[in-house]
């Protein structure tokens, strides 16, 4: 069975389910799966340092704010910083 079909097999289950507590027991179940991918590491900094998604989302994000708002560091400012050390 195919993502495809499978999701709207899913789906269709999922729409004929009145048993509010089945829902809530395949929500529970669906989300605690969903929340361990998002916090495994999925990549490591220079200095060996693990990223989750989550982490890795945050610091892009942070990232582009820092870059949207003007605060940075231009390459030729750090490399003339970088001299004086």
């Amino acid at each position: 069975m195919t993502s495809s079909e499978l999701k709207f097999s899913l789906h269709a289950i999922i729409e004929t389910t009145l048993d509010q507590s089945v829902l809530k027991k395949w929500y529970e179940l669906i989300s605690k799966d969903l929340k361990k991918e998002h916090d495994k590491v999925v990549i490591y900094a220079a200095d060996g340092r693990p990223f989750s998604q989550k982490e890795l989302e945050k610091f892009v994000a942070d990232a582009i704010e820092k870059v949207n708002s003007g605060t940075y560091i231009r390459q030729e400012e750090l490399m003339k910083e970088v001299q004086n050390w």
